[in-house]
């Protein structure tokens, strides 16, 4: 989450340095999810939100992100329509390539709604292959790259000898 960076790193440069280390150290309350926020990380976000509005504003869009998925279809629509429109009026770089990139792909995001589908198992078993792939470091066939695969991604669990 580079944004909490760069405003730090900008309050420091316009002298704010109280502001700056204020906001270095509030990653979790940022990023955690607002059920299981403690005490300490709700005080965090109130700070920021008397401090550095801009900031707060882009946690709000977060958050509006992520209610998003959880609404359902309609409402869910009427959300992200809302956080596109404001995310790119904004005047955050960041949250203003966010929306151009929520409207490329609305469609898809609307159909992901619509079936409450996601391509989510898919990444990981792409993610776990390539970590295959690396660790190692090429196989002598494809035999043996698939017969790791159905090992390691496949649920097989054979009986070890000895076991």
């Amino acid at each position: 989450m580079a944004f909490p960076l760069k405003v730090a790193a900008g309050l420091r440069a316009s002298g704010k340095d109280g502001q700056a280390f204020t906001i270095k150290g509030t990653r979790w309350a940022l990023v955690k999810n607002p059920a299981d926020l403690t005490a300490t990380h709700r005080g965090t976000l109130a700070q920021i939100a008397a401090d550095n509005s801009r900031l707060y504003r882009g946690y709000l869009m977060k958050e509006q992100l992520r209610e998003i998925f959880r609404a359902g279809t309609v409402r869910g629509k009427v959300l992200l329509a809302g956080l596109i429109s404001r995310a790119s009026h904004s005047k955050i770089p960041e949250f203003a390539a966010l929306a151009r990139t929520l409207k490329k792909f609305r469609d898809l995001i609307w159909n992901t709604l619509d079936t409450g589908t996601t391509n989510g198992r898919v990444e990981g078993t792409n993610t776990q292959l390539a970590a295959l792939t690396v660790r190692a470091r090429g196989f002598h066939s494809a035999a043996a790259f698939i017969a790791m695969a159905n090992l390691t991604c496949g649920g097989l669990c054979p009986g070890l000898p000895g076991r």
